[in-house]
């Protein structure tokens, strides 16, 4: 008479011998740091400071520095509105920041009208890398932490290349946070310099075509043609 198996037991066929889980070791860690909610860090810069960040880079022999004006817009939205070149000393592949260009820059600054005020919103540092990656260095990464002296909360760094390159990263000193390849736009508002002008147009070529209406973002072509086809002055009815 048959004996049922217990479930589990062994048939007499060999079974494969399971590992040992390894040991936990460390690994190459990669520091991902993720903004939720809606909070992530938006660079813009005005097109006066794009056009001179690239005559910059265009015209620099070697790799050059500058600092930079910091408004804030909104919530991590930071717009770069203005740049100074300070004295400095370069060569192929490092911009040295010293304590005498730093002072004669913000000498200057302080001379200008409302100059605190300027001085107290310069939280970017820009420089080239020439032809190279737009990857910061050992040396730009450590001259970031210099600047917690300053006493801001935070910091901007712009790297730029002759490819075409533009990279900024910001970093919150309080928070202890690094954030690399930030989104950058150029800020270009509607401004209101050409307002009157355009109303003026308006008042004097465009006519209200009475008895139709559009739908939508429609036009009635058939008003348009009937008043296109009348002799200069007459209005459709």
């Amino acid at each position: 008479m048959l004996k049922a198996r217990k479930p589990g037991a062994r048939t007499g066929v060999a079974q494969p011998t399971r590992p040992k889980a390894a040991y936990f070791r460390p690994h190459a860690f990669e520091n991902r740091v993720t903004v939720i909610g809606g909070g992530e860090p938006l660079i813009m810069v005005t097109p006066e400071v794009q056009e001179e960040m690239y005559h910059i880079t265009d015209q620099a022999r070697a790799e050059a520095g500058w600092l930079g004006t910091v408004s804030e817009l909104a919530l991590r939205t930071y717009l770069i509105d203005r740049i100074f070149i300070f004295k400095q000393r370069v060569d192929g592949v490092t911009n040295t920041l010293t304590k005498e260009g730093l002072s004669a820059t913000g000498i200057e600054i302080l001379k200008e009208p409302g100059g605190m005020e300027t001085w107290n919103r310069i939280k970017f540092w820009g420089h080239n890398h020439g032809t190279l990656s737009t990857t910061p260095s050992i040396q730009d990464n450590e001259q970031l932490f210099t600047f917690r002296k300053s006493g801001h909360s935070y910091f901007i760094r712009g790297i730029i290349n002759r490819e075409g390159r533009m990279e900024f990263s910001i970093i919150y000193y309080d928070q202890g946070i690094l954030i690399e390849d930030v989104p950058w736009q150029v800020f270009n508002p509607i401004g209101t310099s050409r307002a009157p002008a355009i109303a003026k147009e308006l008042a004097e070529k465009v006519t209200w075509i009475k008895g139709r209406r559009a739908f939508g973002n429609s036009v009635d072509m058939a008003a348009y043609f009937a008043a296109a086809a009348m002799a200069p002055g007459e209005h459709y009815e």
